[in-house]
């Protein structure tokens, strides 16, 4: 079945919701927040705990994560599945990442969106991600094609590849650098469906930090060959711009220009207004280490969130002319 990979939005959805915890975090002061321990603030977040059956379903499901992350299943009383995040205190931020990533993929009417809400459950503070049923992901795909990844990006239906170039302009937008092809999980009726946001704004601000198909920021960790783990655009887009893909590469680019002037009809006010909770949570209330290191704090992430809103355009219309220039170079050897 084809997959429009956007579809009309209400502009009146609201990227996050109006709850008495991100009510607290928008009008608290700094120093008030730095009081505050994550679980005060938690407690004001939606009790799910009537609402939400726990299941004893591991199907999808792989243990915990090396973040310490812990993933279990639950139905809400319509018989739908959500799956519940519990981070660790250090990065309980995340979990208000996924929620705002979910919001603006929503706003933004992407069809590979997973709709994703915080909560308690029995006294914990989660994310729920709605359950998707799906049939694998991408790196079922690539499986065997490890020394010719062209050709696993050939078998990419059209569909597939304007999904993935549009996901992009999303996790530009939030700074996730972690899309790699296990999180493109294929849903049964066709099309895509995106998981996993939560390292969404984990390198912003960092100097090196750019809108490239050779960025990538996990490659210390990960291993920078490593095609598994790799930006999912980092392996389909050049090979796009090579040619002999179901799309071409101005046909991506195309697709990607819907995204951005959706980007930009929401209001900047708006925007920064959906940010500051999770912006307060992670700075006033977490103050990591890690933002530390980078000399980022909330007065500064809030003003590189919003500029990168503002300078989408420009930052894909640089990207793209490079890829462009690439397919134009090898047109001219042939």
């Amino acid at each position: 079945m084809f997959r429009e990979p956007i579809q009309e939005t209400t502009t009146e959805m609201p990227i996050v919701p109006n709850s008495p915890m991100y009510q607290e975090l928008k009008t608290k002061s700094a120093d008030e927040l730095k009081q505050l321990r994550p679980e005060d603030l938690a407690a004001l977040a939606e009790d799910l705990t009537e609402v939400m059956q726990a299941t004893n379903d591991r199907e999808g499901i792989h243990g915990g994560s090396m973040d310490g992350t812990r993933h279990m299943k639950y139905e809400d009383k319509e018989g739908n599945t959500w799956m519940a995040k519990g981070y660790p205190a250090e990065r309980l931020h995340r979990a208000l990442a996924d929620e705002f990533v979910s919001g603006m993929a929503g706003k933004l009417g992407l069809s590979t969106r997973m709709e994703a809400k915080t909560g308690v459950i029995d006294g914990e503070f989660r994310v729920l991600v709605k359950w998707a049923e799906t049939t694998g992901s991408l790196w079922d795909e690539l499986d065997g094609n490890w020394d010719n990844p062209t050709s696993f990006v050939e078998k990419l239906t059209e569909t597939e590849i304007l999904q993935i170039a549009q996901e992009q302009v999303l996790d530009w937008l939030t700074s996730n650098h972690d899309p790699h092809l296990g999180h493109f999980l294929r849903r049964e009726e066709g099309g895509f469906v995106c998981i996993d946001k939560a390292q969404a704004f984990k390198y912003i601000g960092d100097r090196d930090e750019e809108l490239s198909t050779e960025y990538n920021p996990n490659g210390p960790i990960n291993g920078f060959h490593n095609l598994n783990y790799k930006p999912a655009y980092n392996v389909v887009l050049p090979r796009v711009a090579n040619g002999k893909c179901a799309v071409s590469i101005d046909q991506c680019w195309e697709a990607v220009q819907k995204v951005i002037d959706k980007v930009e009809a929401v209001d900047d006010n708006e925007y920064a207004e959906s940010i500051e909770p999770y912006a307060a949570f992670r700075f006033d209330v977490i103050d990591s280490r890690e933002d530390e290191r980078r000399g980022v704090d909330r007065k500064k992430f809030m003003k590189l969130a919003v500029d990168r809103k503002k300078n989408i355009r420009a930052a894909f219309e640089n990207m793209y002319q490079e890829l462009m220039q690439g397919k134009e170079k090898k047109e001219a050897a042939a």
